[in-house]
């Protein structure tokens, strides 16, 4: 036994006892003392009296009597052997009951109901199992004290209201679900087709998953086939496990409208065959539009030309076209940037990118080659933090070394001072910055040029610590001086580089002037010959930034542009930590599959074609690797950026490094489906909608937003309802919500069907959406096995267990009995109203008549 308060916050109102006392004190002053002290006590004694009763003092006693309620199936897929060993399970319970147990039994199938005894069994209708409906029930006929058990007998299969939740509320009132295992009662082996998901709304020309799920008692292998809009589209040769597969076909939208998908499934071994077709809608929407920004004439015209091939519209542009507000990239679904620098892209425009991703929703391609990714400085910059991989290159392996040449200009302009800063200075710091990342083996030199050129730094090999800090401590004597001569300068560092012997080759050109005509062509080529690389850094706009532009581009470097002397050191320092580390891998480069990703979808079955080389990144956390090169580095990547998606792929489109991936016959799909998933859905943002389908029951709902961000309310919205005949029925949806219109109906006809939004403003149709939903038929014959997954989350969630042997639905072993309340808030509401007269009577002798003054009596 124990004592408790079932409302004990009425307790807190003793603290107000000794005011009301201190109160009634001043009344009492006229009265004797001992008057005075009983009805103070009195007083005291009746007002806690009154608020103990109010807080409703309580004892439990243990109850030891054990009330269950056997809940039955009596759906039609409880049929043939399954109802039998149902039956069976319920007498074997039943002859386990003592007499002192009370029994609830409860059947269900659409409803629920007790039945009452005497009055045989009432009718219910099987068509569908709600076995929410069932368990609450259940709850609501039980006592609320003792022990209380719900044992439910079913197959676990539902198809309308949501058992969880029921057993959600069960679990707070300490109401125990167990269920019984009914495994033996399999029968004859049953294939079923529960259901067909696809997604709602595609595009044109995408490939999608259709996803057919089956339920069976046992495993088979079985044909199936799908079909759009009655014309096959993918059929395949398939295992069934026992119990639920997810059968994933991929299958491409060839044509705008709503299309019916059909799935067929034809099983080895089966009972019945009018359980193995599915239905599904889909609405194809237009294929959508992108932007390619080349980073060079031509770099994305493969991926251009693929993307057309597939319905695409796109258009190829420069990365200068970018405007300053990302409003402006509104008709486009996604951007496309082949072989783009950062430096080809102003801080506004890279802004602009970011905005239109994270803020608008939409997606960004992002495709490699020798000017991307740290190739094309994106470290540090706003398509840093986009990217789903770390453009910063990772630290250079120990397999190669470098020949690094600082081709530096010091002629006189050089010397002009900005910002109290020379730029000779800012050279020499750049210079001496850059030694700082070589290492032993590496090879350096430094030529100064003005109208002549000399070895600041000759050619040679660093060896240790002190060649790096001589050649610094020569860097530091280097002064302005003399006209500009760019040519002879440039091709010594080439006779220089072409002697080295070192793996990577790279030259790095800073100069604020021009130089006379040369053959640049002829000299670059030869560089490209013997893998030298050449980068150029354009100090004031006095620089000859054209010639720099091609001379970069020539040398499969970076061309870098600045007006302030103050950031050469910063450009040198980043074109150098580039230069010096693995930014590159060239040769023969095998792709490997490493986490599953919709934009492999279908492409996962055949060899990948090998690559030429990609541009080394490092793969971030958050984000999704798909594919890696066989030393690990990441070739393709993606994840949501803000409200958009990114895609990164490192290797190029256009250019050598994917030759045999291009002639790959699933080329053409890769880079649609890598393109297509950063795209927004296929809907109008501003006019949502949705069906919900639960049974026969469909809740047909639309929001709506105006451009300006506001509801649109109190407008008139309809929805037509096509069914598969053709027919149709206009609706109009009431308004629910703030912006959000929706109606709930029933759907007799199974089928699959559309629903056609419109809504008008000043009686025009001012939006429209098209969904399509199916009404599955047949439920309770497309459920086959049990479903002990449901089963095992009810008991779960509620301290139940399944109960195997029928004997043990009655069981008190390793149970904690309930307890029965007894209140015994009467006694203290009874106890004050005894006092309370007695208080009375107390006081009124307090405040009766005084005795008469002797002396005014004699008068």
């Amino acid at each position: 036994m124990r004592f408790s308060f079932e409302q004990p916050y009425w307790l807190a109102a003793l603290v107000l006892v000794p005011f009301i006392l201190l109160l009634a004190g001043g009344w009492l002053r006229r009265a004797a003392a001992w008057r005075r002290g009983a009805a103070i006590v009195l007083r005291t004694l009746v007002l806690c009296l009154l608020i103990i009763a109010q807080a409703r003092p309580t004892f439990w006693d243990p109850d030891e009597h054990l009330t269950v309620a056997l809940v039955v199936d009596r759906s039609e897929s409880m049929s043939g052997p399954i109802r039998a060993a149902a039956d069976q399970w319920l007498q074997g319970a039943m002859s386990e009951a003592r007499p002192d147990d009370n029994v609830t039994m409860v059947r269900f199938g659409r409803q629920a109901v007790t039945d009452r005894p005497g009055t045989g069994e009432q009718p219910i209708d099987g068509t569908a199992t709600n076995l929410e409906s069932a368990i609450r029930l259940a709850g609501d006929l039980l006592p609320p004290t003792g022990e209380r058990r719900v044992v439910v007998v079913t197959d676990g299969w539902e198809n309308l209201g949501d058992a969880e939740r029921a057993a959600l509320d069960s679990s707070r009132t300490g109401l125990e679900i167990a269920y019984a295992g009914l495994q033996a009662a399999a029968g004859a082996p049953e294939v079923a087709v529960r259901s067909v998901e696809v997604p709602g709304f595609t595009r044109e020309g995408a490939m999608f998953e259709a996803v057919v799920v089956v339920d069976s008692t046992v495993a088979s292998k079985a044909g199936i086939k799908l079909s759009i809009d009655g014309r096959e589209a993918a059929a395949e040769q398939v295992e069934v496990a026992a119990g639920t597969s997810r059968l994933t076909l991929p299958v491409r939208a060839r044509s705008g409208g709503a299309r019916l998908i059909r799935a067929e499934l034809a099983p080895e071994t089966d009972t019945r065959a009018d359980n193995n077709v599915g239905e599904a809608v889909t609405v194809v929407k237009a294929p959508g539009q992108i932007l390619v920004l080349e980073g060079q004439p031509g770099a994305g015209g493969a991926l251009a030309e693929a993307l057309r091939g597939t319905g695409m519209e796109v258009e190829v542009q420069p990365p200068s076209v970018v405007p300053a507000r990302p409003e402006q990239l509104d008709r486009f679904d996604g951007v496309a940037m082949a072989n783009v620098a950062a430096t080809q892209l102003t801080l506004d425009q890279q802004r602009t990118l970011e905005r239109y991703v994270q803020d608008m929703g939409r997606g960004l391609f992002v495709a490699g080659g020798n000017t991307s990714y740290a190739l094309g400085a994106y470290q540090g910059s706003v398509l840093d933090a986009m990217l789903p991989v770390s453009p910063a290159p990772p630290p250079r392996r120990d397999e190669g070394t470098i020949a690094l040449f600082i081709v530096m200009d010091k002629s006189g302009s050089m010397d002009l001072y900005r910002s109290d800063v020379s730029k000779m200075a800012m050279a020499r710091e750049a210079a001496i910055r850059s030694v700082e990342a070589l290492r032993p083996k590496d090879t350096l030199g430094v030529l100064g040029f003005d109208s002549r050129h000399a070895w600041v730094v000759k050619p040679q090999v660093i060896t240790s610590g002190n060649d790096i800090s001589n050649a610094q401590a020569q860097i530091g004597r280097i002064k302005a001086d003399g006209g500009t001569s760019i040519y002879p300068a440039l091709e010594e560092a080439y006779k220089a580089a072409s002697a080295a012997d070192a793996r990577l080759k790279h030259i790095i050109l800073l100069t604020d002037g021009q130089s006379f005509d040369a053959d640049y062509p002829t000299l670059v080529s030869k560089m490209q010959a013997e893998s030298i690389t050449l980068s150029t850094i354009a100090v004031g706009s006095d620089s000859d930034t054209k010639l720099l532009t091609a001379l970069a581009q020539m040398g499969s470097g970076r061309y870098y542009f600045t007006e302030r002397s103050s950031d050469v050191p910063r450009i040198t320092s980043r074109e150098t930590t580039i230069a010096t580390r693995s930014s590159m891998v060239e040769g023969r480069v095998l792709p490997q599959v490493t986490a599953p990703s919709p934009i492999m979808l279908g492409l996962t079955g055949s060899t990948l074609p090998t690559l030429g080389g990609y541009v080394t990144t490092a793969a971030r956390p958050r984000a999704v690797t798909a594919l890696t090169s066989d030393k690990g580095d990441p070739l393709l990547a993606h994840w949501q950026q803000g409200l958009g998606r990114v895609v990164a792929w490192t290797s190029d489109t256009t250019g050598p490094w994917t030759d045999e991936w291009r002639s790959w016959p699933e080329a053409e799909r890769f880079w649609q489906q890598a393109v297509r998933w950063t795209f927004p859905e296929p809907t109008r943002a501003t006019f949502p909608v949705q069906a919900e389908v639960v049974g026969d029951q469909v809740t047909l709902r639309a929001q709506s937003v105006r451009p300006d961000g506001r509801f649109g309310d109190l407008l008139d919205t309809r929805v037509t309802i096509v069914a598969p005949d053709g027919n149709a029925r206009e609706l109009q949806l009431p308004q629910t919500a703030p912006g959000t219109y929706s109606l709930a109906t029933t759907i007799g006809t199974p089928g699959a069907y559309q629903a056609r939004f419109v809504q008008y403003e000043g009686g025009q149709a001012a939006r429209e959406e098209t969904l399509g939903f199916t009404v599955h038929g047949g439920a309770e014959q497309r459920s086959v096995g049990i479903n002990t997954a449901l089963l095992e989350r009810l008991a779960a969630r509620t301290g139940g267990r399944e109960i195997a042997n029928p004997a043990e639905a009655f069981d008190r072993a390793n149970r904690v009995n309930g307890e029965k309340p007894t209140p015994i808030w009467w006694w203290f509401a009874l106890a004050a109203l005894l006092l309370f007269p007695l208080d009375v009577a107390v006081r009124r002798m307090s405040f009766g008549r005084r005795p008469a003054n002797p002396a005014t009596a004699r008068r």
